[in-house]
């Protein structure tokens, strides 16, 4: 027997018989979420707490990491322009890890120590214009300049070492080898510095940096002649000292006579 009333379309009785259903399974979901935030509301907020916190202390800290890689640049631009490798080392450590800075300057401070071994000169040596040093003290003896080369091998070791297993600091690892070759070759070290030189050509040629890898080439290329011709700086690149030529000795006045009278001109004799 049918329960559907005579005047009620049976499709009309199913859609209220679906929606009384969905009415019911919504309000036992809604129930559901009630009793979920009831028993785990608390922990759901603290949650949602620590993540909007993590969130704003990742913000501010990037940006202070932000301001303080701005800093370490504009010091580095200081200090680069200064030349001094004491001040640029000490820069080095004081950034370490903000970046390419620590790198730059320790290859740069490596630079100023190994060039001026080579001219014999202590950093920061004063010259006269004509390129004679002013102070004798500021002239490197045999052993100062082997100290100051072993400093500047150290400054390119770290930079290696620090940058040699990432492809993109492939430039500064590249630098760190060129002076390390540099100054293996000023110390008659050929076979080292060949072996530092195919190093960097490979490391340039795996990070497609063309021109080093060229370079490293043409420095193999005539490393043959710097092993039976000795390098020879021009006059201008060997720091001398000259004594200062002390002033001439002021000459006494002669002594004042006793003043004459005028002599009155005489006429000229016929």
């Amino acid at each position: 027997m049918s329960t559907t009333p005579p005047n009620q379309n049976p499709a009309d009785n199913r859609l209220e018989q679906i929606t009384v259903g969905a009415g019911l399974q919504e309000s036992r979901y809604n129930q559901e979420f009630v009793d979920f935030l009831k028993k785990y509301g608390f922990l759901v907020l603290l949650v949602i707490a620590a993540i909007s916190f993590a969130w704003f202390g990742l913000q501010k800290l990037r940006e202070r990491r932000e301001g303080e890689t701005n800093l370490a640049f504009s010091q580095l631009e200081e200090s680069l322009r200064t030349g001094s490798p004491t001040a640029l080392a000490r820069l080095a450590d004081e950034h370490d890890g903000q970046g390419a800075v620590p790198h730059v300057a320790r290859l740069a401070a490596a630079d100023a120590l190994m060039v001026n071994a080579f001219r014999g000169l202590v950093p920061g040596a004063t010259l006269n214009p004509d390129g004679t040093v002013k102070n004798p003290d500021e002239l490197l003896t045999s052993e100062g300049r082997t100290r100051q080369l072993e400093e500047a091998r150290v400054l390119y070791q770290r930079v290696v070492d620090d940058t040699k297993g990432d492809r993109f600091k492939a430039i500064h690892t590249i630098g760190g080898l060129f002076g390390l070759a540099a100054i293996a070759e000023s110390l008659g070290k050929f076979e080292d510095a060949a072996s530092l030189l195919k190093d960097a050509q490979a490391r340039a040629a795996a990070a497609d940096l063309k021109a080093l890898a060229d370079e490293a080439q043409r420095r193999l290329d005539t490393q043959a002649e710097a092993k039976v011709t000795p390098r020879l700086l021009s006059d201008k690149d060997v720091a001398t000292y000259t004594k200062p030529t002390p002033p001439p000795t002021p000459v006494p006045p002669l002594p004042a006579g006793p003043d004459f009278p005028p002599t009155p001109l005489l006429p000229e004799q016929p």
